[in-house]
């Protein structure tokens, strides 16, 4: 699963290994924007590690400062992106959180 931000460029992929990875457009590359996604060239830019189980899903605030994270730990979590430290832990479900 990813979440893409096109304002500001960025990219998180979620991952069975526990993670989410930010990407960051690379733009030195020469290449442009486009509907498709395709021919972008994304850096890597930082990894947020913190779940215990799979991580599903990601979704960047409208202001592009936080990332929330859901988990089959059922936890959800909220991201300070340019840090990568937890600002916050939603806990209390009893099934995997989507």
């Amino acid at each position: 699963y990813k979440a893409v931000n096109l304002r500001i460029k960025l990219l998180g992929t979620c991952s069975a290994d526990k993670t989410v990875k930010i990407w960051n457009l690379d733009e030195e590359k020469g290449f442009k924007l486009n509907k498709t996604l395709y021919g972008l060239t994304f850096s890597f830019l930082n990894n947020f590690s913190g779940h215990h189980k799979w991580v599903w899903d990601c979704a960047f605030s409208c202001d592009s400062q936080l990332l929330v994270t859901c988990s089959t730990d059922c936890v959800a979590k909220i991201w300070n992106i340019e840090t990568g430290e937890v600002i916050r832990n939603f806990t209390g479900h009893t099934r995997g959180t989507y």
